[in-house]
């Protein structure tokens, strides 16, 4: 019978825990992961290939910081980079698509959450800004340059 009060302790030290995500002056720190799933470009839809091409999936990675201001308020910050590998086409049931560049893109973000309820579940509004650099390594395209580009949301 031991059990039980160490499964009662256990889920009370995790409700408590829980309802802690919200308290004022909280510093949170975390990795994010994810896929970043490939498309295709159609031949003439950008300046630097002659042919379609696809962008291949890729893992994205990075880093997250937030910060609760109040109860409700928080401060977030995220940083993220992926590779995306451009691959030409190729005929066959497993064959080998050569690759033609990478996409470096690099991403960093800042905004402000409202958190609309307290709980466990709560739904948030949020706005923030941030910019992206997009890196086009391309062999034989010494042409091809960075671009930047700012968002809001």
């Amino acid at each position: 019978m031991p059990s039980k009060p160490c499964a009662h302790a256990a889920s009370t030290w995790w409700a408590a825990s829980a309802n802690a995500q919200q308290t004022k002056g909280r510093l949170e720190a975390g990795f994010t992961w994810g896929r970043s799933f490939g498309g295709t470009f159609a031949r003439g839809s950008n300046e630097h290939f002659d042919e379609q091409v696809e962008a291949d999936t890729a893992i994205v990675s990075g880093i997250r910081l937030a910060y609760k201001i109040s109860s409700r308020l928080s401060e977030d910050e995220l940083a993220e980079k992926t590779d995306t590998r451009f691959v030409g086409s190729a005929d066959g049931v497993w064959a080998s698509r050569p690759e033609l560049g990478v996409l470096q893109i690099r991403v960093i973000e800042s905004g402000v959450r409202y958190a609309l309820a307290k709980g466990r579940i709560v739904p948030v509004i949020g706005t923030g800004a941030g910019i992206v650099v997009l890196d086009p390594d391309i062999p034989d395209r010494p042409d091809v340059r960075d671009s930047s580009l700012f968002f809001a949301f």
